[in-house]
């Protein structure tokens, strides 16, 4: 953690499931949500938050599906997840994006995404609305603009 005022650094609670190579991270309600990623051993699917005023860790359902290179958002509740490689080769990605429900610790699919499979498209959420774009399609760069309203 990184105090800007003081200009120094604070070493937490390490991650539990092992170093991560772009996993998606989002906040929300007081925590940071992470998952999926590439490990030294394969991509993976594990989905955890860390409780910013505890310094601790909590394990959710996994990730439907064994990816890395998603991006995130969360709105209301939900954490929106886009794009991503499903497969440890970066040579394939998808057009099936998913949301995570808090309250009853589930994943639900957002059905497929018209805009094409693509990894690296990088959501935000600005009054109930998820805008993103941009990023890859596997290997072809992406210059469209889309709005979700869930």
């Amino acid at each position: 953690r990184y105090d800007p005022g003081a200009n120094t650094w604070t070493t937490l609670t390490t991650y539990p499931a092992g170093a991560r190579f772009v996993p998606f991270m989002t906040y929300h309600a007081g925590r940071l949500w992470i998952g999926t990623g590439r490990s030294s051993s394969g991509c993976t699917k594990e989905f955890y938050s860390y409780n910013l005023s505890t310094n601790t860790w909590t394990s959710h359902a996994s990730y439907p599906r064994t990816e890395y290179d998603n991006w995130a958002a969360a709105y209301n509740g939900k954490i929106y997840v886009t794009g991503g490689h499903p497969t440890c080769s970066g040579t394939s990605c998808t057009d099936v994006f998913h949301y995570y429900d808090i309250a009853t610790n589930t994943w639900n699919t957002m059905g497929t995404f018209p805009g094409g499979n693509r990894n690296n498209l990088q959501p935000v959420e600005l009054n109930g609305v998820l805008y993103g774009g941009l990023g890859h399609r596997c290997n072809t760069l992406i210059s469209d603009w889309w709005a979700y309203c869930p």
